[in-house]
C-alpha cells in the first residue's frame, strides 16, 4: 500500500514532470479544496494548472520539508517561475520569482481528497513586476481616506519607423510611470499609431499630480506627452 509520504510525494512529481494524466489520476473526483470556489475542484485544479505553465513554463516546486500525521501530509515548498507568457494582469514581464508556499493535503483510497494552502501571492507578484514595492504602495496611499479617485493619461506618438506591435510590447513591459501605480498600455482606437498609457490613483489632486509630475519618459523610439490627470468623479 502506497504511503502518504509517497502519495505527497507524487504529487509534487506529477506537477514539475507536467505529467497531468497521472495528476488526474491521483485527484480523488470528491476532492475538497477550500481555495478553489468552484463546483469541479478536481477538474479545476488540472485547469488552473495547465494555464499556469502556459503564463510560467518552468514553473517548479521544490520540497524543503515534509510533516506527515496519519493521512495528511503537510508540506512547505518554494515555487519557481519565469512569467514568460501573458499573466491574468496584463502581458509576460520576463521576471523571475521565488516565494515560499504551504500545502495541507489529505489521502484516502490512494488518492488526494483534501488539499488546502497559502502562498506569498504578494511577493510573487512583486517579484513579477505586476504590482508596485512595498515603498510604492505606500506612497500610493492616499493620506485622506476621503480623497478623490484620477485616472492619469499618458499619449505616446510612435516614430514613423516604430513598429506599433512592437511599441506596445515593450511599453507593456516597463513599469515606468506615476510611483505606485500599474500602468496599463492599449492603441488608440482611432489612431494605430498612437499609444495610451494610463493608471487610476487615489489621493487628492495635488498628491497625485506630485506623483506624475516626477513620472519619467516610457521608452525610445516614442515622443511622450505629459500625464494628464483627470478626475474619475467628474467623467460623464
Amino acid at each position: 500500500m502506497t504511503s502518504t509520504e509517497q502519495l505527497a510525494r507524487r504529487f509534487v512529481e506529477t506537477i514539475n514532470e507536467r505529467d497531468f494524466d497521472a495528476l488526474d489520476a491521483l485527484l480523488s473526483p470528491d476532492l475538497v479544496a477550500p481555495p478553489l470556489v468552484v463546483d469541479a475542484p478536481a477538474e479545476s485544479f488540472r485547469t488552473g494548472l495547465e494555464m499556469a505553465v502556459a503564463s510560467f513554463p518552468d514553473v517548479r516546486l521544490d520540497l524543503d520539508d515534509l510533516l506527515v500525521a496519519g493521512d495528511r501530509a503537510a508540506l512547505l515548498l518554494r515555487i519557481s517561475a519565469t512569467n514568460i507568457g501573458p499573466y491574468r494582469r496584463g502581458a509576460a514581464t520576463g521576471q523571475r520569482a521565488s516565494w515560499p508556499a504551504v500545502f495541507v493535503l489529505r489521502f484516502a483510497g490512494g488518492q488526494l481528497t483534501e488539499l488546502g494552502g497559502v502562498s506569498d501571492r504578494f511577493g510573487c507578484l512583486q517579484q513579477f513586476g505586476l504590482i508596485g514595492s512595498d515603498d510604492e504602495i505606500a506612497a500610493a496611499a492616499p493620506d485622506d481616506p476621503n480623497a478623490g479617485r484620477y485616472l492619469v493619461v499618458d499619449s505616446v506618438a510612435l516614430d514613423a519607423a516604430a513598429d506599433p506591435d512592437r511599441a506596445l510590447e515593450l511599453l507593456r513591459h516597463r513599469r515606468t510611470g506615476p510611483a505606485g501605480a500599474r500602468v496599463y498600455t492599449a492603441r488608440h482606437v482611432d489612431d494605430p499609431r498612437r499609444l495610451i498609457r494610463y493608471a487610476h490613483l487615489a489621493g487628492s489632486r495635488e498628491q497625485v499630480s506630485a506623483r506624475v509630475a516626477a513620472a519619467g519618459p516610457a521608452a525610445t523610439g516614442t515622443s511622450i506627452a505629459t500625464y494628464r490627470v483627470v478626475a474619475i468623479d467628474d467623467l460623464p
